[in-house]
C-alpha cells in the first residue's frame, strides 16, 4: 500500500517533506519515495493530508469507565462484561489517534488477553503493553485491580506470576493514591527493600518496572531501587530529577486527570476530588522543575480514570506539558518516539523505513497547531485504515 503526496511531519526531526509513503505486507514502511515513485498493489491519494506518527499513551487502565470511580464497580463486574468493556475502550482511543498503549494496572488476565488478541488481528485496536495487576498492599492504592501483598516472599511470587504471563512491566504502588478510599496519597505503601527487590526480581526476568509516587519520599525509594519509569513523581527534588536524568529513568507526570476532574468539577467535595486538588499543584511545581533538570517525560494520561475519556487526554496531556515549560516539538516526541523508546519499543512512534505504520492522516500540521491531532482524517494500524473522520 501506498500513501501518495503526503506531507511527512515527524516531531523527531526537523521540518518537513512530501513523499510517497509505501508500506509492506508486514505493515512496515519499506519506503519513504518522491511523490508519484511509490509502487504498490494499492493506493491512496494523501495530497493535502499531514502524515504525523500514531500518538503513544503511556499510563492508562483501560479496564475502567471514567464515568465511574472504579472501586465502586469493578468487584462486581464479570470478566466477560469486563472484557467487552475493554474492547469498547480500545477502539475509543484508537479512533482519537492513540495506536499504542501502555497499561499499568487492570484486573486478572482480562487486559493480557486483548493485547494478544490485538497483535494477532483478532480484533482490532491499539498495541498495548500490558502491565497486569498492580503490586499493592492489603486495600492499598487501586486493590481492585492489584495483587495485594505484605513481605518478600509474597513479593517473589508475585514478580514471578508477571513473568509466567508474559508481561513486560510491573507497576508497583510505593505510595498511596487519590483514588482508592482505603489509601493514603502521603503514606508510603512499600519501603526500600521491597521496591528494590521487586526491581532486580523484575530486571532479572527482562521485565521493567513502573513506581506510583506522590511524595518526595516515595520518589527516593523508587529512583534508589532503580525504577525505569516514575508515575507522577509528585514532590521529586530537583536532586532526585537530576539523579533520575543521570540514571536514565523517566517521568510520566499524568498531569490529565486532576486538570478534568477539577475542571469538570471545581468546587466538590468528594473524598477523590479533595485529594487531587491538594495535589495538583505539587504535580505542577515538578514537572516545572523535571522540565527544567532535562529529565525524559513521557506522556500518559491515566485514562479511564474519572473524567479521563480514553485516546482523548493525549492531546490535553501535550497541551498542559507545553503550558508548564516543555518546548512543543519535545511534547510532541514525549508522545511518540520518546514514549516509545521509554516504554520499550524503541525505533517505533516515527515515520521512518522500518517502523511500523501506524500513522494519523491530519488536515494540519501539529507542529503549528496542536488542534490538528483533535480529529484525525483517518487512523492507520500497520497501514491498515482503521478509521476515517467523516466531519
Amino acid at each position: 500500500m501506498v500513501l501518495r503526496d503526503v506531507t511527512v511531519v515527524d516531531p523527531s526531526r526537523e521540518g518537513s517533506t512530501r513523499h510517497d509513503i509505501v508500506v509492506g505486507v508486514d505493515g512496515r514502511v519499506t519506503q519513504l519515495a518522491a511523490p508519484g515513485r511509490g509502487v504498490a498493489d494499492r493506493s491512496f491519494d494523501a495530497s493535502g493530508l499531514v502524515a504525523f506518527p500514531g500518538l503513544i499513551d503511556c499510563h492508562v487502565h483501560l479496564c475502567f469507565d471514567p464515568t465511574r470511580r472504579p472501586e465502586e464497580w469493578m468487584g462486581d463486574t464479570a470478566d466477560d462484561e469486563l472484557a467487552e468493556m475493554v474492547s469498547e475502550h480500545g477502539h475509543a482511543t484508537l479512533a482519537a489517534g492513540v495506536t499504542t498503549v501502555r497499561d499499568l494496572g487492570s484486573r486478572g488476565d482480562v487486559v493480557r488477553r486483548y493485547a494478544v488478541d490485538v497483535e494477532t488481528g483478532a480484533v482490532i485496536g491499539p498495541r498495548v503493553i500490558a502491565s497486569g495487576p498492580v503490586v499493592t498492599v492489603p486495600n492499598g492504592h487501586c486493590f481492585f485491580v492489584g495483587d495485594e501483598v505484605r513481605g518478600g516472599d509474597r513479593l517473589v511470587q508475585v514478580v514471578a506470576q508477571h513473568v509466567s504471563a508474559g508481561d513486560s512491566w510491573v507497576k508497583i504502588m510505593v505510595t498511596g493514591g487519590a483514588l482508592t478510599s482505603t489509601s493514603d496519597p502521603e503514606v508510603l505503601q512499600f519501603h526500600q527493600r521491597e521496591v528494590t527487590l521487586v526491581v532486580q526480581l523484575a530486571r532479572a526476568a527482562g521485565l521493567a518496572t513502573a513506581a506510583h509516587v506522590l511524595t518526595s519520599q516515595g520518589a527516593e525509594i523508587a529512583i534508589n531501587a532503580g525504577v525505569d519509569t516514575l508515575e507522577h513523581g509528585v514532590g521529586a527534588t530537583p536532586d532526585q530529577l537530576r539523579r533520575m536524568r543521570e540514571g536514565g529513568q523517566a517521568l510520566v507526570p499524568v498531569l490529565t486527570p486532576s486538570a478534568l476532574l477539577l475542571r469538570d468539577d471545581p468546587h466538590g467535595t468528594g473524598q477523590h476530588v479533595v485529594r487531587l486538588r491538594a495535589i495538583v499543584d505539587r504535580l505542577r511545581s515538578t514537572v516545572r522543575e523535571a522540565v527544567a533538570s532535562g529529565v525524559e517525560i513521557l506522556v500518559g494520561t491515566d485514562a479511564g480514570c474519572p473524567s479521563v475519556p480514553h485516546g482523548r487526554g493525549v492531546l490535553e496531556e501535550i497541551k498542559l506539558l507545553e503550558g508548564l515549560g516543555l518546548p512543543r516539538r519535545a511534547a510532541l516526541v514525549a508522545a511518540t518516539s520518546g514514549a516509545a523508546a521509554g516504554i520499550g519499543l524503541p525505533g517505533e512512534g516515527r515515520v521512518a523505513v522500518g517502523s511500523r505504520a501506524d500513522l494519523l492522516l491530519l488536515d494540519g500540521d501539529p507542529m503549528l497547531n496542536l488542534d490538528a491531532l483533535a480529529a484525525p482524517v483517518a487512523v492507520l494500524v500497520r497501514g491498515r485504515t482503521v478509521r476515517a473522520h467523516d466531519g
